[in-house]
């Protein structure tokens, strides 16, 4: 059994689409799964990004970082070992 399970989440939603949200891919592409022989645990795509900060708290795409959060969430609980979210939200 594959000791890490990588599940993408390449969202710019933080700093906004910088080319960061190409790092999950290019992570994939440059042999992460064969070098830490994981397994992919799928990809869960952001919502758009949206440039205007949160009035109240100021900050950048609050409620796309909370829809981004449920479907990275699910998945991760799923995994019993650990886990890497490339581009993902951290918590």
């Amino acid at each position: 059994m594959p000791r890490f399970a990588i599940l993408e989440a390449p969202s710019p939603l933080g700093v906004g689409p910088t080319g960061v949200e190409q790092l999950p891919s290019a992570l994939l592409r440059a042999g992460l799964l064969d070098g830490l022989s994981a397994t992919h645990a799928g990809r869960v795509e952001p919502p758009p990004y949206d440039p205007l900060r949160d009035p109240e708290t100021r900050i950048l795409n609050l409620n796309g970082v909370r829809a981004l959060r449920l479907p990275t969430s699910r998945p991760r609980r799923r995994l019993a070992r650990p886990r890497l979210v490339p581009g993902g939200p951290r918590w």
